[in-house]
């Protein structure tokens, strides 16, 4: 029998414990399935690989051990996820590097995603879909590049696995916590074979529905420059006399460098829709050949509406005053009494949208029982946007109504998470008698700010690879092979930053022109919002819709405003080539008496790109534009212009040799040793790669520009890894292991400050302009480039117990940190958790299942200089999840899920995470799943 069809015959009983059910065709076997089914796959994978990797695998036919992939993922050791609003998990972190840095492929291929980047969004897909997935941590050159933390592949089941005709199907209804809305699941997979079992088709179709609410507690508009007196007297503002700061007010100066925070509330809610399919065909003409051509087809929409308040503190010119002051030892102000310019409504709309389509054909042959060949050849194409509630380009329909006669707002942020805070509107035209904000009416506000932005993605795929395996001596293998992976990525960038301002300065109230949206402008929210945060602030607030808002610039005559037109300088195509060459080794022997099974090889690599955009650059800006009210006084919010740059083409290539050693020693019976050495590369993100450049902020005094650099090198890392396991019966294991990492030229987001003279013009509430002169405008420019070098080791601990009467216990730790040098000054990596730790508890028997899970994930990095040059921290994370079933016959099961049982919040702190100073606090409430499956 040739090593094809035994390959065949033998995975067909262990196929059978993938999907569950008996055993395979004429193969006696008793089959574990279930969660004990599950864990005991998963480590046979461990145990048998030839490198060090990780997995997890369905418990059955379409029943996955999470409603989300990600949220599996996080469940191995050493990886980490980070989750959208509304708490579901969409990228993957490995050990501690994060999603730009880890590979994605679905059957071994790499699949095109829809974010501006590489990242690979895990929410597209859903869990029913796949059969299982691997992390594999240290690399071998059969496997491919791009990867420093770890290369995830997610498979799809194969027909034949599985002989005759087999139906399987769930239904499920999803209870929301916070929302109190309803969703639903449906999911079906069919298979059958024909030509006594030689040919198998399987497809399977899931559906999922869910309306998803965060409540959001922001700090907002850093200034990172004021004055704090003796007194408790802030004063910031535009710098008049040169000195780096306003104005003094000739009190005693204790604090020339204090940062002032804004607050803002608001709630999101989002429609969350995800379908897919996936197709597979498998054919075994003679016992030499197998024809495998697979599909995959998910399209994801996600639009959502985001309703809030907040204060602007700056007056017309830019500058504020405050009172009753109090700095913290990080010179943070943390209280404070300010007669605010403006008290800002805010309304925002997204419209989220994702496609992907991919296509595999794949023939492996043997010519005899030592030599095959392998061809294969995918496409994949992803199309959508990936509109965001921050405030960053792609954040979708974005307006501001305002009362702008002052308001007296209070925060206090001393000691709490969230601040107490009161907003109090003086002087209102309707004159209710209570002036607090849940009392505003429509005829006490006027239009302001419109942003309509967003970037369409389209990315595309073709890899062809041809790989050959040639079998010499008892179980000594030569492998040796080519690929090829061509990319192109296209961000298309629309948005009205010519108009957005157009009625700025609150100059046009609602009613002036729309009288007939006065009476349902303002809606008011109800006062579970926000619940769990401990400040004590406003949790009644009126709010509007975007549409109303649409209507009220059409009626004012400047509907025009409101379109969003093609920006070059945001828009850019990245293509990019990789031509790649391998050779392995893989060795069966034994070392002395101790037998050893390990692979070496080397794999070359040339990359080839081209970025193509628009040549525009800070020195093109032709005018800053400020708008002046009826009273005279100009806003605070800027418009800046751009001459045509052009048209700029940049190449860049390297060349890279790539080796990798894996070695793992038999101890004993019970006992392995692994041993792993490589040289790997991570690209850089294909954002940081294009010719991307904006401006992200407009405010005087806080002018910022973001851009990108296509002329980075990859990033690249020598790894050393070092694991003992000791493996029992029945899917029983322990494993410590040890990784490091030498990182050289990773990419961090450097800032610097460029002052550009322009001309500067403001434009009259008439639409007629005065010329204001030459203008100096300092800009904090933002550019990734490579740094200098980096360093990323830790230590992972993992155990697994499973009893023979049902009960079992899993659990992992892993601790990590990380060194890294840019222009001789250290710091940390992004993404890198000091701790990350998984454990589950779980009994099975008699029909009945139960399981509950924990996540923990300590602090760590989220971005360099982010906002007013300051470091973003996540706060430490811990998610509880419980799952049980009952099987109430041969053919169905009930079963219910709880994610997130304990409702824990996402909180991001500032660059001084000592200081209890909040960037967000977001609260995203537990998820109930409650349903049957079903199959035969």
């Amino acid at each position: 029998m040739s090593k094809l069809k035994a390959w065949l015959t033998g995975g067909a009983s262990a196929a059978v414990a993938l999907w569950g059910g008996g055993a395979a065709a004429q193969v006696e076997e008793v089959v574990v399935t279930g969660i004990r089914g599950s864990l005991e796959r998963a480590v046979d994978v461990k145990e048998n690989a030839g490198s060090i990797v990780d997995a997890i695998s369905a418990e059955d036919i379409a029943d996955f051990p999470d409603t989300n992939v990600a949220e599996s993922l996080a469940r191995i050791t050493g990886v980490a996820i980070t989750r959208t609003r509304g708490g579901e998990g969409q990228f993957v972190t490995v050990r501690g590097l994060g999603e730009e840095f880890n590979a994605v492929t679905y059957n071994g291929r790499l699949l095109a995603t829809e974010n501006n980047g590489r990242e690979f969004s895990f929410d597209v897909i859903a869990s029913e879909l796949i059969s299982g997935a691997e992390v594999y941590k240290s690399s071998e050159a059969r496997l491919g590049d791009g990867s420093l933390g770890g290369r995830v592949n997610i498979r799809s089941a194969k027909p034949l696995s599985r002989p005759g005709f087999h139906a399987t199907g769930s239904f499920s209804g999803q209870y929301e916590g916070l929302d109190e809305s309803t969703g639903l699941r449906a999911t079906g997979v069919v298979s059958n074979t024909w030509a006594d079992d030689t040919f198998g088709m399987i497809a399977s179709i899931s559906y999922q529905q869910r309306d998803a609410r965060t409540d959001i507690a922001e700090s907002t508009f850093l200034i990172p420059d004021v004055l704090v007196d003796a007194n408790g007297l802030v004063n910031g503002g535009l710098d008049a006399d040169g000195d780096g700061f306003s104005d003094d007010t000739g009190a005693v100066i204790t604090n020339r460098d204090a940062r002032f925070n804004g607050f803002a509330p608001s709630v999101a809610f989002t429609d969350r829709r995800r379908i897919g399919g996936t197709v597979a065909f498998q054919w075994t003409p003679s016992d030499q050949t197998e024809v495998v051509v697979d599909a995959l087809y998910t399209n994801f929409e996600s639009p959502g509406q985001l309703f809030g308040y907040s204060y602007f503190p700056s007056a017309f010119d830019g500058s504020f005053t405050g009172t009753n002051a109090a700095v913290n030892e990080f010179n943070q102000v943390v209280a404070h009494e300010i007669q605010a310019f403006a008290l800002d409504l805010v309304s925002r709309q997204t419209e989220g949208e994702a496609e992907t389509i991919a296509f595999g054909a794949n023939i492996e042959h043997y010519f005899n029982d030592r030599w095959s060949i392998n061809l294969d050849a995918a496409y994949s194409n992803a199309e959508g946007n990936r509109d965001n509630f921050g405030s960053a380009s792609g954040s979708g329909t974005f307006f501001v109504l305002g009362y702008p006669n002052n308001a007296q707002f209070t925060f206090d942020a001393n000691g709490r998470l969230t601040p107490d805070a009161t907003f109090t509107a003086l002087n209102l035209p309707t004159d209710t008698g209570n002036t607090s904000i849940e009392n505003l009416t429509a005829d006490d506000i006027r239009l302001h700010f419109a942003r309509r932005d967003t970037i369409e993605v389209e990315d595309e795929i073709i890899s062809l690879r041809a790989d050959s395996k040639l079998e010499f001596g008892d179980a000594d293998v030569l492998r040796f092979g080519v690929d090829f992976v061509g990319r192109e990525k296209s961000n298309t960038a629309f948005n009205n930053l010519a108009n957005q301002c157009r009625l700025c300065g609150y100059a046009t109230p609602v009613a002036q022109n729309s009288p007939q949206l006065v009476p349902s402008l303002l809606q008011t929210f109800d006062d579970s919002f926000l619940s769990t945060a401990d400040g004590n602030f406003p949790r009644v607030f009126p709010f509007f819709t975007t549409g109303d808002l649409e209507q009220a610039y059409a009626d004012s005559g400047n509907a025009d405003a409101l379109i969003a037109t093609f920006d070059p300088s945001a828009s850019s195509v990245v293509e990019e080539n990789v031509w790649g060459t391998y050779f392995q080794f893989d060795l069966d022997g034994e070392l002395g008496r101790i037998p050893f099974m390990a692979n070496f090889g080397t794999r070359f690599a040339y990359t080839s790109l081209t970025s193509t955009g628009s040549a525009g650059s800070l020195g093109s800006i032709v005018s800053s534009t400020l708008v002046r009210d009826p009273n005279g006084m100009t806003t605070s919010n800027q418009e800046f212009g751009f001459a045509a740059g052009g048209d700029v083409e940049i190449d860049n290539d390297y060349f890279d040799v790539l080796p990798s050693f894996n070695i793992n020693f038999d101890l004993t019976d019970n006992y392995k040793l692994r041993l792993a050495a490589s040289r790997s590369l991570s690209r850089p993100t294909l954002t940081d790669l294009s010719t991307f450049f904006s401006v992200t902020s407009f405010n005087p005094g806080g002018e910022q520009v973001q851009s990108a650099n296509p002329e980075l090198e990859a990033i690249r890392a020598n790894n050393f890894d070092l694991s003992i396991e000791r493996y029992g019966d029945g899917g029983t294991y322990f494993a410590v292991a040890a990784f490091y990492k030498d990182i050289s030229d990773f990419v961090t987001n450097r800032v610097v400050e460029q002052t550009i003279t322009v001309p500067q013009v403001i434009r009259e509430n008439d639409g007629s302009i005065t010329d204001n002169g030459i203008q100096d405008i300092n800009f904090l420019v933002f550019a990734p480039q490579n740094g200098d070098s980096a360093e990323v080791y830790g230590l992972e601990l993992a155990a697994q117990y499973l009893s023979n009467a049902g009960f079992g216990v899993s659990g992992n730790v892993t601790f990590a940190d990380s060194t890294a040098t840019t222009d001789g000054v250290s710091s940390q990596l992004e993404n890198i958790s000091d701790v990350s730790a998984n454990g589950a508890v779980f009994y099975e028997n008699y029909g009945f299942q139960a399981r509950l899970s924990v996540n923990y994930r300590s602090d760590y990095l989220i971005g360099q200089t982010v906002e007013g040059g300051l470091n973003e921290f996540a706060d430490d994370f811990t998610q509880f999840d419980l799952s049980m079933s009952y099987q109430l016959n041969d053919t169905l099961t009930v079963f219910l899920e709880g994610i997130n049982i304990f409702n824990e919040e996402v909180i991001r702190i500032s660059e001084f995470a000592n200081s209890g100073f909040l960037e967000s606090f977001e609260e995203n409430g537990a998820r109930w799943v409650l349903g049957v499956r079903g199959g035969f």
